[in-house]
This record gives C-alpha cells, sequence and structure tokens, in this order.
C-alpha cells in the first residue's frame, strides 16, 4: 500500500506539470480569441466572455465559464475577473494574476487600443508562460514517473 503511494506520486506531480502547461496554453488562446472578438465585433466584455463559453475549444475550460456566468450578473469587468479568478483557485497564482492585471483597469473602461495593448501583453505573457510549462514538462514529467516507480518499488522491498 505504502509502496503504491509513494508511486503514485510521482505520477500525480508529472499530471501537475501536464495541468500547468494546458492552464497557461488555454489561457492563451482564450485571450487571443477575446482579444479579436473585442477587435472585429466591438462587444462588450460581457458578451464576447458568453460568446467564447459557448465556444466548443472552451466548453470545458473552467475559467471560460465562470466568468462568463459572472459578468452576466455584473457589468464591472474588473470584479468579474478577480472574482473568478478567485472561484478557479487561480489568485494565488502569481504568474497568472501577473498576466491578467493590466486588464483589470482597461478592459471594458478604456478606449479599444488601449485595451488591446493590454490583451496582447497578457497574450505574450502566457505565452511565454506556456512555453516554460511545457519546457518543465518534457524535463521532469518523465523523471517524476520513474522516480516516483523506483521509489516505490525500493519502498516495497525495505518493507518486505
Amino acid at each position: 500500500m505504502v509502496a503504491g503511494s509513494i508511486g503514485l506520486y510521482g505520477w500525480w506531480r508529472a499530471a501537475q506539470l501536464r495541468q500547468r502547461r494546458e492552464l497557461m496554453e488555454g489561457m492563451g488562446r482564450y485571450w487571443e480569441q477575446f482579444a479579436l472578438q473585442l477587435g472585429c465585433l466591438r462587444r462588450t466584455p460581457g458578451e464576447i466572455a458568453g460568446l467564447l463559453a459557448g465556444l466548443e475549444e472552451f466548453k470545458r475550460m473552467t475559467f471560460a465559464q465562470k466568468l462568463a456566468e459572472t459578468l452576466r450578473g455584473t457589468p464591472d469587468f474588473s470584479w468579474a475577473l478577480r472574482q473568478t479568478l478567485s472561484a478557479c483557485g487561480l489568485e494565488e497564482d502569481g504568474e497568472v494574476m501577473g498576466a491578467l492585471a493590466p486588464l483589470w483597469d482597461t478592459v471594458g473602461r478604456l478606449e479599444l487600443e488601449m485595451q488591446q495593448t493590454a490583451l496582447r501583453s497578457a497574450i505574450q505573457l502566457f505565452g511565454r508562460g506556456g512555453k516554460r510549462a511545457l519546457e518543465r514538462e518534457e524535463r521532469y514529467a518523465g523523471l517524476y514517473r520513474r522516480l516516483g516507480l523506483l521509489c516505490g518499488c525500493l519502498a516495497a522491498v525495505v518493507l518486505l
């Protein structure tokens, strides 16, 4: 039992690395689409969030669904974004918060050009974060799995 738990820990750590990469890449794609819709359709942030939440690509993205849901109840994008980050457990994630901070006081409040600039900045930061997460996953995921398996086997031998 103990050996199995130790072995699974390595697989769990590898899964965390994959989830981090998927989060950063997904957030980058979400804000790219958000910027595109804002520039082309000139809709409100709430309308754009609702539209994106209905797209197949973002139907399983918790952040997209919660932001759309929160914006249905309030027109204040800044408040809705902060509430969504809190609801998704991302308020403690410095990388995500740093990328989204410029959007709080920009989207839905300033002229279109300023909003687009802030969105481009966030997209770039998520792109860099996604690349870093991919590099970490490629470097450490296999290592975590193998070490977990080896430590589990070692624990089994010691316990026998």
